[in-house]
């Protein structure tokens, strides 16, 4: 199932603050912490996105054109990574799949952008659960590259379940190989906001519209690393508008190995069982 082109002008926010739980989805910073500065963007549109011609160019595709089947063989310029789940029944081409506690990481042909294939995840409902029991439906991809690594950015499509209200569940990101805790994330939180968390130093930014959920749209996280790094998240919002959701902070150093995660980690309690689709992932790393 290919979804539609979103070609509306959305306006542009970023908002801060914080909510409790694990490390793993707000950064280990407790409730009301906010990482201190806001950017205000010029307004964006799909078609911008997709005209642009880089990583995060043609994620999008025409509803008139008809589904494009192996996404990844269509990109004129070769990205660091890119896995559209086209050619294979398992995610080969990452480099591992976790599932604990439940959870499932399965290539199916329902949903998708490009076809025939895309990945599902699920993770199913569990209460009276220790928040240092986590459940993982997650593939992960590592990329060395021969220098530090100064930007991440990650190009996706994600169909979010629109029955997480209030369970906290990571959903994509990217950390220094070996060190989660320094990674940037897309997360919702318990107290039915979605964020950005940079994990372990102290940004964690929420996004003033909340994004479309229970249709496929198009993401791109990006960040820089540093002392004051600038973190962004493009997203298609619940009003079908397109935002940036920007926040500064202290994302560490760099690194010469950087690990991708796509897919769902939940801590604690779910509130019901959850199922998310990724099409189309691009990677593109800058030293």
């Amino acid at each position: 199932m290919k979804r539609p082109t979103m070609i509306l002008v959305g306006l542009v926010v970023g908002a801060c603050g914080g909510s409790g739980g694990s490390p793993l989805t707000d950064g280990g910073l407790g409730d009301s912490t906010t990482d201190g500065s806001m950017i205000i963007d010029a307004p964006i549109s799909m078609q911008d996105v997709a005209q642009g011609g880089d990583a995060s160019d043609a994620a999008s595709n025409d509803a008139s054109d008809g589904p494009t089947c192996g996404y990844c063989s269509t990109l004129t310029t070769t990205p660091s990574f890119c896995s559209d789940f086209d050619s294979e029944m398992t995610p080969s081409d990452w480099d591992t799949t976790t599932t604990t506690m439940g959870g499932t990481v399965a290539i199916e042909s329902t949903q998708y952008v490009s076809c025939p294939h895309g990945l599902e995840v699920t993770l199913p409902m569990f209460t009276n659960v220790a928040p240092e029991n986590v459940a993982d439906a997650i593939v992960s991809k590592t990329i060395t590259t021969t220098a530090t690594v100064t930007q991440v950015s990650i190009t996706l499509e994600a169909y979010l379940p629109a029955n997480d209200t209030k369970s906290y569940v990571v959903y994509f990101g990217a950390h220094m190989t070996g060190m989660q805790d320094t990674g940037v994330y897309f997360t919702h939180h318990a107290d039915s906001s979605w964020w950005v968390t940079q994990n372990g130093f102290g940004l964690n930014f929420g996004l003033m519209e909340a994004p479309l959920t229970g249709a496929w749209n198009q993401m791109t996280l990006t960040f820089g690393f540093g002392q004051n790094a600038t973190v962004t998240l493009q997203y298609t919002g619940a009003d079908n508008m397109v935002h940036t959701a920007t926040g500064m902070g202290n994302t560490g150093a760099g690194s010469m190995s950087t690990t991708i995660d796509v897919g769902m980690i939940a801590d604690g309690t779910t509130e019901a069982a959850f199922t998310a689709y990724y099409d189309n992932v691009v990677v593109q790393l800058t030293m």
